[in-house]
């Protein structure tokens, strides 16, 4: 579902999605690369990029 939100442009309800999967799996490879996306696409940089750093933990 939180990749259909981000597809369709929803970033900020794409997030929330997103961290809902995170609270249940923080191990989620897609759901860290989706919100890093989304963010980057609402212009949070900064948050982006330490989103997308996630991937590597």
């Amino acid at each position: 579902m939180e990749d259909s939100l981000n597809l369709l442009g929803d970033y900020t309800e794409a997030i929330s999605a997103y961290d809902k999967a995170l609270e249940i799996d923080s191990d989620y490879v897609n759901a860290w690369d989706g919100k890093g996306w989304a963010l980057n696409e609402l212009g949070n940089y900064t948050q982006a990029v330490s989103t997308l750093t996630g991937l590597y933990r």
